[in-house]
């Protein structure tokens, strides 16, 4: 049986700098492409929710993952991506989704390939590893495998940011059944990009190093310049 959801949207058009507020009312299973038709915004960028992996996607009408059924989905067009599953990626119930349009787009420079931001990625991970301070593993250890184990299955470690930070607050469990990875190295992830262990809740909460982490991982290669 359908439901229908009421949706707070708000849509900044950069060609004229103005902000439209409004409500929409659709169904559960309604996709993204039908939300920005029944808002009127034609092509609408939603890549501001992506920090890290959304230039890579702006453009072209599609998200960089989703969590659907507690599994991940790569690489999924608007018009495939359903409203719901993107407000449960990351925890927009009751919250206002935000829209960009009138983009003039334009070309640029080519991506880096995979390998090349991999290598980009490395060593800024490590130096993240260590500002955290961890102990009692292996950080070249643990950077290594997240690299390769990445790597070999064709995805960017943009993407991958933006996945451990799409929460605020983790079970290692959740995270590991997301990335088909062991409970133990999840713990780790976690560690390792600046969440620490909330006894009260019994989950790993990003830090106070969070913001500081994340600025030095724009620093890994994206565009090839």
């Amino acid at each position: 049986m359908k439901n229908d959801m009421i949706l707070r949207l708000k849509i900044r058009n950069l060609a004229n700098e103005k902000t439209n507020h409004m409500q929409v009312t659709i169904s559960d299973d309604a996709t993204i492409s039908e939300m920005l038709q029944m808002a009127g915004c034609g092509i609408g960028d939603l890549s501001r929710y992506y920090e890290f992996s959304g230039d890579f996607s702006y453009s072209d009408a599609f998200f960089p993952f989703l969590i659907v059924d507690n599994q991940i989905v790569y690489d999924i067009p608007y018009e495939e991506a359903k409203v719901l599953d993107f407000i449960n990626t990351f925890d927009l119930a009751g919250k206002v989704i935000q829209i960009e349009t009138g983009y003039t787009w334009a070309g640029g420079p080519d991506w880096c390939t995979l390998t090349q931001m991999w290598e980009s990625a490395k060593p800024i991970l490590e130096n993240i590893a260590i500002l955290c301070s961890i102990s009692g593993m292996s950080v070249i250890g643990l950077v290594k495998w997240f690299c390769e184990l990445f790597k070999s299955r064709k995805r960017t470690p943009q993407v991958c940011f933006d996945i451990i930070y799409s929460r605020t607050m983790w079970n290692h469990y959740d995270l590991a059944s997301l990335l088909e990875i062991e409970p133990e190295r999840a713990k780790e992830l976690l560690k390792a990009f600046g969440f620490i262990y909330d006894n009260s809740k019994k989950l790993y909460i990003q830090g106070e190093l969070t913001p500081q982490i994340k600025e030095k991982l724009t620093n890994v290669k994206g565009l090839d310049i």
